[in-house]
């Protein structure tokens, strides 16, 4: 069984990956060929708008910007998000809350303010 009765076979068995295997076959024809965002979104199962995002975040480096378009390659590789550093974790009363230092000091600058309204 050569390459197209495989993938006549995967289409009949699924209709709905028609269009990913046809993705594949344009992938491995025509290797410069440059995809959209929404048919590179197609092809990874994902929204349009995340691709463009993953485009615009440098997470698929090859991706460039033509006009108001990404354009793709078909052997495009997204690259894993980075982790964020948040730097060491900081000591938290739950008693006193987040605000705590902060309402202490409103309150010590009132105190003049109050002696003076209670004479």
């Amino acid at each position: 069984m050569n390459l197209l009765d495989q993938l006549a076979a995967e289409i009949e068995q699924n209709p709905a990956g028609a269009e990913r295997v046809a993705g594949l076959l344009v992938a491995a024809i025509d290797p410069d060929r440059r995809f959209t965002a929404a048919e590179m979104a197609e092809r990874w199962n994902a929204n349009p708008r995340t691709v463009e995002r993953w485009c615009r975040d440098g997470r698929i480096p090859t991706a460039t910007k033509v006009g108001h378009r990404w354009l793709i390659p078909a052997d495009a590789v997204v690259e894993p998000k980075a982790k964020k550093d948040h730097g060491p974790a900081r000591a938290y009363d739950r008693k006193a809350g987040p605000h705590a230092a902060a309402s202490a000091r409103v309150l010590d600058a009132m105190k003049p303010q109050r002696k003076g309204r209670a004479a």
